[in-house]
């Protein structure tokens, strides 16, 4: 994007009347959304990251003219491809004490695959854990999704453990972009960073609970 700069630990950048110039420090591991050797090895279409799940985002911003310091949580996510799903939903959540979770389901663009569910990537990180589920690429086929236009759920079963998932997306609170892609498919993201979220995930009679209201940071994407 143009005016847009990202390197290693900072963002500058301006759009209209937004500018900013942040800095990020992580000391946390990266978070492999599509396992480890999908992204390294580039074996998929495409592939999404997060290397920096667990950011501390600090600096400034100017609105209209006026600065404003920030400092607070965030994370840095990266993908690589030809261009976006037929249909996708994501959903990156701080769920406290450290832990974080990360989904992205999606139907493929490709004939003869669109007509089949969405694959459902998840990523759960917690204190003292392995990262869950061990083999997410294996695990999406244990997972079910429904996106409609302002909320997906994400229901399913890996190594003993269940995840049920509800996102919904306020319409008032939500950017929608259209954009086209490299081989020239249009798409339209609606993304919003005050999404609400209701998360269940772990063994039977050992399930833990979090309701996230309006500090989810999600998307849906479509195809016109």
């Amino acid at each position: 994007m143009d005016g847009c700069t990202f390197a290693d630990g900072w963002l500058r950048g301006e759009a209209g009347a937004l500018r900013w110039e942040l800095d990020v420090d992580s000391a946390g591991a990266p978070l492999y959304t599509f396992s480890r050797a999908v992204w390294r090895r580039q074996l998929l279409p495409a592939a999404q990251i997060v290397p920096a799940p667990d950011a501390r985002v600090h600096g400034r911003l100017v609105v209209d003219g006026v600065e404003r310091a920030f400092d607070g949580p965030g994370a840095v996510a990266r993908i690589y491809g030809h261009g976006n799903a037929q249909r996708w939903a994501w959903l990156h959540a701080h769920l406290g004490y450290d832990t974080t979770l990360e989904i992205v389901t999606a139907i493929a663009r490709r004939p003869g695959l669109r007509a089949l569910p969405p694959l459902a990537l998840v990523q759960l990180r917690s204190p003292g854990e392995r990262d869950w589920p061990a083999q997410p690429l294996l695990a999406a086929l244990r997972f079910r999704t429904r996106i409609g236009d302002d909320e997906f759920v994400v229901r399913g079963r890996s190594g003993g453990r269940r995840l049920d998932v509800r996102v919904s997306l306020p319409p008032a609170r939500t950017v929608s972009l259209e954009y086209v892609d490299p081989d020239g498919a249009t798409a339209t993201c609606r993304n919003s960073e005050v999404a609400s979220a209701d998360i269940e995930w772990g063994p039977t009679g050992a399930t833990r609970t979090w309701r996230l209201d309006g500090v989810a940071h999600a998307e849906i994407g479509t195809r016109p």
